[in-house]
């Protein structure tokens, strides 16, 4: 994300408004976000064939994002989007669409846990797994729960590159 938001100084507040506005419109109404008891991390999900925002959501969304960002910011954001569903695949799948944990709690299963029930529930289902990583220390986690990298997609400007991850059912 500071590919996106390269401003240490900003970066928190604008990733509260985004993941606030996504959580709220996006995430929770398709009731797939799990998270820890005491919150040290989430998993936000798209069940099959949900993953695709609605143009409405998008709709209301984007002059809070404007406002809150500004044009460089936002056009960051926007590629990432847009190189994201341009790579999509088109397969029924679920979708981890963010999986996050508190950074000093990292590396203590917090991310396992939150992404655990959904790929149970996948595995019953015979339901393949998707996501996009931009943190390539991340997919060494991905891997031991299955996933394998499909292909890796450079983010223009010196961004980082989008490592996009798939995982049949067990």
């Amino acid at each position: 994300m500071s590919w996106i938001f390269p401003d240490d100084d900003t970066r928190v507040a604008k990733l509260e408004v985004l993941f606030t506005s996504a959580l709220d419109r996006v995430f929770l109404p398709l009731g797939a976000a799990y998270t820890t008891d005491d919150l040290g991390g989430c998993a936000l999900w798209a069940p099959p064939a949900q993953w695709r925002v609605p143009d409405a959501v998008n709709e209301e969304m984007a002059p809070i994002m404007a406002e809150a960002f500004g044009p460089d910011d936002l056009g960051r954001l926007l590629t990432f989007f847009g190189l994201s569903e341009e790579h999509h695949p088109s397969e029924d799948h679920w979708y981890l669409g963010v999986l996050a944990a508190d950074l000093d709690r990292q590396g203590r299963g917090i991310g396992s846990a939150c992404m655990r029930p959904v790929l149970e529930r996948a595995d019953l289902d015979h339901t393949p797994a998707y996501l996009e990583s931009s943190n390539e220390k991340n997919v060494p986690l991905y891997e031991r729960h299955g996933f394998q990298v499909t292909k890796v997609v450079d983010l223009p400007d010196s961004g980082p590159p989008l490592f996009l991850m798939w995982r049949d059912a067990r």
